[in-house]
């Protein structure tokens, strides 16, 4: 197959591959598969490391062996026909330079470590099958090809095969098809050990809502808190007669915030005690909101706790929330969330959704994950605005002592949490300014709470009601009751963000062929943003993964927000509990097997949801036009916003559709639609 060399270019990257550019030999990639003497891989002076047709490429550190020379394999080496390893040969050609994102080296590695597994089980059979053939013999091998996948790869491995479905035309074959792919994710056995929670829609509403306060109350007062910092940062200055000498030969009579009159240096600065200071720049209510644990007051402190530390305390109390905050919001991993820095977000502005904010930490190179683009709530201004305020701070005393190794970027674009550098910080000795700041601070994942910020939370809210322990038993199939039942209280942590983005995203993602719909771009945010010609900019990778797996893990996860009043009948209520019948009286296991076997529907519309088993005889569940009358739709409040949107764009295009023709038909059916809907879920 010839494809465009301007489409197939080397995507690799890494230290190991930082090398390679547009001049190398390596760079494009005129077919797919290249002829057997294309270089692979070359070194740093440009020359061939490895050939197409070679058994084992070697890519950095990292070889990658097809298996077809068994004096290569080693005592564990997986052993690959040649057919199967030329099979294998095309897939890892297509990450490393295939029409897609691209991928790190140790990603790489892993990927061929994950499919080789399938072209080896398909090399070892009684009678060796050619892995483009699987499909075939699918029905009569799928148990013994889930026992061959371990269960703490088969995420990976089910997006995997499922990226090589979708890229089918470009490798021109098909290992399995996305029915076989839910059937395989069905046989191997759950990972059970790494399930994370899935926050209740009741505590990640109030625990998303307490840290947007924190943030607001911050950026409400950031004025005072600029204001006080300064006026401490200038006394520290004055009576030391430098920052890095107040750092490094710390004296108790030159602190400026020194309360007792013996002792005191005549010249020096004083003013007053913190709780002064505090109260004189109209701050101490909010720290005192935030840092204190309930029942406390600053009476209850006494001189050495209600000291300028507390202002750090404040900041990295806020490096924890705004963190936390960000990963609620866009499905990061904590240490994804870690490497941003304060350029991270860009808006982009679409006419019909107004502004898409995306998250980027692709400049920081901290991170495993390559590919680290995602797209998030608007609300994350409030976090990255207060904790780019506190970075920008925070470098410039860094910058004014002179001697804390940071980088040109470290200046001028800073972590978004950074370490403190506040001279009366504890811990901020002359043997730790030394310390790069590519050496992430720790300590700062949700579970930290209690400890750096008392109080976000409250223990009532956070304790599971009896409705809470529905949520978990049904999104959680080995939900730990003890932990997380009934009366417990709900220990948030970081990867909890994680799994409940991707549980969210699963149940309202729209369908291939919903992207393809007109308008289907105003009712989802990422559709509509590749629909308007941003597909360079990728969701991260290890979150996609997350997303694919669960459309096939949990393809009836709408289902479990269904019961709620959000989702109407066109035909009344006795209708939708007719629909809803059999989810009312299954387990979440008996819900995903029956979605699995095609004895259920969930089909994602403009609307809402399509339960119907067999094809729609008006063309399809995306043809909204006879949707807010059928007796297969559940119809959702929740999108009355982008349905009223979509209302006002179809008038708008009636005003120059001529009479009679097609597209004025069709228009005028969408807009008794969109009428008909709207009565309905009034």
């Amino acid at each position: 197959m010839v494809a465009n060399a301007q489409q197939f270019i080397f995507l690799l990257r890494g230290p190991e591959v930082d090398h390679i550019g547009p001049e190398s030999l390596c760079y494009k990639l005129q077919t797919l598969p290249p002829n057997d003497d294309f270089p692979v891989i070359v070194d740093l002076q440009g020359k061939p490391v490895c050939r197409y047709r070679d058994h084992k490429w070697l890519i950095g550190a990292a070889p990658l062996n097809f298996g077809t020379d068994l004096s290569d394999l080693g005592p564990k080496g997986r052993y690959l026909t040649d057919a199967n390893g030329e099979l294998l040969k095309r897939c890892v050609a297509w990450f490393m330079f295939g029409e897609r994102r691209g991928i790190s080296v140790l990603t790489l590695t892993s990927y061929h470590t994950n499919l080789k597994r399938i072209f080896a089980f398909c090399s070892s059979c009684a009678r060796p099958i050619v892995a483009s053939d699987l499909s075939r013999y699918f029905d009569s091998m799928d148990v013994a090809l889930a026992q061959a996948i371990p269960s703490g790869s088969s995420r990976s491995t089910i997006y995997l095969l499922h990226e090589l479905w979708q890229a089918r035309d470009h490798l021109g074959f098909t290992l399995l098809n996305p029915e076989q792919i839910a059937r395989l994710m069905e046989l191997i056995p759950a990972h059970v050990t790494e399930q994370t929670e899935f926050i209740p829609p009741r505590i990640w509403a109030y625990q998303a809502g307490r840290m947007q306060a924190c943030l607001r109350d911050f950026l409400e007062h950031k004025a005072q808190f600029e204001s006080a910092l300064y006026e401490l940062i200038d006394a520290y200055r004055s009576n030391f007669g430098s920052l890095i000498t107040a750092r490094d030969t710390p004296y108790a009579n030159r602190n400026p915030c020194r309360s007792a009159q013996a002792g005191r240096i005549r010249g020096c600065t004083y003013i007053g005690s913190f709780v002064d200071v505090a109260e004189r720049h109209g701050i101490r209510g909010v720290i005192g909101r935030w840092l204190f644990r309930p029942g406390t007051t600053w009476d209850d402190l006494d001189s050495s706790q209600a000291s300028p530390q507390m202002l750090t305390q404040y900041f990295n109390a806020l490096g924890l929330v705004g963190t936390a905050y960000l990963q609620c919001f866009s499905g990061m991993r904590f240490g994804e969330a870690m490497s941003l820095r304060c350029n991270c977000l860009s808006v982009e502005h679409d006419s019909l959704l107004g502004d898409i904010h995306i998250l980027s930490g692709e400049t920081t190179k901290t991170t495993q994950d390559d590919d680290a683009r995602w797209l998030a709530a608007p609300t994350v201004e409030f976090a990255v605005e207060s904790l780019s305020i506190i970075a920008r701070w925070r470098t410039a005393i860094a910058v004014e002592y002179g001697d804390v190794p940071l980088t040109l970027e470290d200046k001028t674009n800073p972590y978004l949490v950074c370490r403190p550098y506040e001279n009366w910080a504890n811990g901020n000795g002359y043997a730790k300014k030394l310390v790069p700041s590519a050496l992430r601070p720790s300590s700062y994942e949700i579970s930290r709470w209690r400890n750096r910020v008392p109080g976000l939370f409250e223990d009532h809210s956070l304790c599971i009601t009896a409705d809470d322990e529905a949520y978990v038993r049904r999104f959680n199939t080995n939900a730990n009751l003890e932990h997380y039942g009934e009366g417990q209280l709900w220990h948030l942590t970081s990867h909890q963000y994680r799994r409940t983005s991707a549980v969210m995203m699963g149940a309202s993602q729209v369908s291939l062929e919903a992207q393809q719909y007109q308008f289907k771009q105003l009712t989802l945010n990422q559709s509509g943003y590749y629909r308007n010609g941003f597909q360079s900019l990728r969701l991260n990778r290890a979150f996609t993964q997350e997303l694919v797996s669960t459309k096939y893990e949990l393809v009836s996860l709408e289902l479990g927000l269904l019961n709620g009043p959000e989702y109407v009948s066109p035909l009344g209520p006795s209708r939708k509990n007719e629909i809803l019948r059999f989810f009312e009286i299954s387990s979440g296991d008996e819900i995903q097997k029956a979605a699995k076997k095609g004895q259920l529907a969930v089909k994602q519309t403009l609307f809402g949801i399509c339960t119907r088993l067999d094809s729609c005889p008006y063309g399809g569940h995306d043809n909204i036009a006879y949707c807010p009358d059928c007796k297969d739709a559940l119809l959702s409040k929740r999108k009355r916003g982008s349905v009223e949107q979509l209302g006002k764009t179809i008038a708008v295009r009636l005003v120059d559709v001529p009479l009679e023709t097609p597209l004025r038909a069709q228009l005028e059916r969408s807009a008794k639609a969109v009428e008909r809907f709207m009565n309905v879920t009034a």
